[in-house]
């Protein structure tokens, strides 16, 4: 059984997690679908999941005004993907010499196509963001193809936009 040791401690700090986009992606001037991340870790269950959640939305305005202070266009969303939260981040892009800019999402959804009640209920608690519904591929670990269902949130007048 895996120790569960510090546990506590380490909920509490999400709380007051500040996020902060890293140094060298503010001296390049520029940000290729670069990702802020909580942890890595993958929690399946909303009550693991929520307080990483917390801080995801929490710091979102955060990192969009640090993203600003760079004069170039940008564009800020929350990816979440609903079966497990490895994939929950805040993505940053910008023109760069890497990507094409502006992202544009396409076969999207304004409908929840999440079967995860908890998740949409949370979700749906942040009124100030756009929410779009999506669903994808990607190959597991033993070669199959597995279908995803992901929501993206964005802000409409922060940043350009991704629609």
């Amino acid at each position: 059984m895996k120790n569960k040791r510090g546990l506590k401690r380490y909920y509490r700090s999400l709380e007051t997690r500040q996020l902060k986009i890293q140094e060298n992606w503010m001296k390049d001037s520029y940000f290729s679908y670069d990702k802020i991340w909580i942890d890595y870790y993958g929690f399946r269950g909303i009550n693991k999941r929520k307080p990483h959640l917390d801080c995801l939305f929490r710091n979102f305005d955060q990192i969009a005004d640090q993203a600003s202070s760079n004069t170039t266009k940008f564009q800020i969303w929350i990816w979440l993907n609903e079966n497990n939260s490895k994939d929950d981040c805040i993505i940053i892009h910008s023109p760069n010499p890497i990507n094409s800019f502006p992202h544009k999402y396409e076969n999207f959804s304004e409908t929840s196509n999440f079967k995860n009640s908890e998740l949409i209920n949370y979700i749906n608690q942040y009124s100030g963001f756009k929410k779009l519904f999506l669903s994808g591929y990607y190959e597991d670990d033993n070669g199959k193809q597995v279908k995803e269902n992901f929501c993206i949130l964005f802000k409409e007048n922060l940043g350009e936009s991704i629609i």
